[in-house]
């Protein structure tokens, strides 16, 4: 038995026929897929590349054929019997995307959707097993939203029971780190824009919330405040932003009904008004104490892919896709990316 194992590895690829794949997209994503699925175990076919530009070619990827722009979608699925579609273009917005989607559903063609936010040395893998989604837009069942809402109320007051020794010490060292409450509340926009308070251990000093507009200026994106040094962040509360530590009042939120343990990245009102169009569609959901955004860099995502993960979240919902972003966090939290 021992012995055969190589030889089913070796042959399998030639058992079952090999996936058929059309590449929509450029850039590092695209470059990464390019180089990296014919790696996969069984391997694949890369049968061309769907690109507004035809000279576009996924450098350090094997030379693919220019099939098109992503309009000619459906005639090339039908002509190359594509089996499964990687979308991998930072340029189509949250509704382009939808409709591409649709169309797969449509041909009955599978699809799967790299974060064009990755770096182009990392590995696939790293990425796919988050990125492959659903091809139907369809609201969750309403048996299927009650398992949801009773796990998020399982896990939530089994994990607050189980930490509430470490958010004692927790609090103790806030409190003689620096004046101020130990817990930071803030107003955030929920499911359907209903708004909520926001439970978060303090990280920064006291008059923190009334220094934003001094500190504007100096932000990396205009829609919310993004700085690489916060000169409000104390000493316990840089240590509780790289542990995520702060993060684990939130789990009151999911107690109430207001978040789940999955879901969209809860905005404060300043920053959801920046969120227009298609975006809106993150409100179908209540935000999540983690989700796309936190798995794949948090801040090193800027805010306008936040908003394509959330819609792709929203869209292609799935309980075994809450799994394995919750499965992912644990990750994401122990490596620290990301963290702000």
């Amino acid at each position: 038995m021992r012995g055969l194992l190589p030889v089913n590895r070796r042959y399998s690829g030639r058992i079952a026929p090999r996936e058929k794949v059309l590449l929509v997209g450029a850039g590092p994503a695209a470059q990464v897929a390019a180089r990296k699925l014919p790696l996969r175990p069984g391997g694949v076919s890369l049968v061309g590349l769907l690109s507004d530009d035809p000279e576009t070619d996924p450098r350090g990827g094997p030379r693919l054929t220019h099939l098109g722009p992503p309009d000619d979608f459906e005639r090339v699925c039908g002509s190359h019997r594509v089996d499964r579609v990687v979308l991998a273009a930072p340029a189509l917005d949250g509704a382009q995307l939808g409709a591409l989607i649709r169309q797969a559903a449509d041909a009955d063609v599978k699809v799967s959707v790299l974060p064009w936010v990755i770096d182009p040395n990392g590995a696939l893998g790293d990425t796919d097993s988050v990125a492959v989604i659903g091809v139907e837009a369809k609201p969750p069942r309403r048996l299927l939203w009650l398992i949801k809402r009773t796990l998020d109320v399982l896990v939530a007051a089994v994990a607050l029971v189980a930490l509430l020794p470490l958010l004692l010490i927790v609090a103790l060292a806030i409190k003689l780190d620096s004046p101020g409450p130990v817990l930071f509340t803030q107003e955030r926009v929920g499911r359907h824009g209903r708004r909520f308070r926001f439970y978060k251990l303090r990280t920064m000093v006291r008059d923190a919330e009334a220094r934003v507009d001094e500190l504007r200026a100096s932000s990396a994106h205009p829609a919310w405040l993004l700085l690489d040094k916060d000169p409000r962040v104390t000493r316990v509360g840089r240590f509780l932003r790289q542990t995520s530590i702060d993060e684990l009042p939130q789990l009151f939120n999911v107690l109430l009904g207001q978040m789940s343990l999955v879901g969209p990245r809860p905005l404060p009102p300043y920053e959801d008004v920046h969120v227009t169009g298609w975006g809106r569609r993150r409100l179908d959901f209540p935000p999540g104490l983690t989700g796309l955004w936190q798995v794949l860099g948090r801040v090193s995502i800027s805010f306008e892919e936040m908003i394509k993960l959330d819609y792709l979240y929203v869209s292609n919902w799935t309980l075994r896709g809450d799994l394995a972003l919750l499965l992912r966090t644990i990750r994401a939290v122990l490596s620290r990316r990301g963290a702000n």
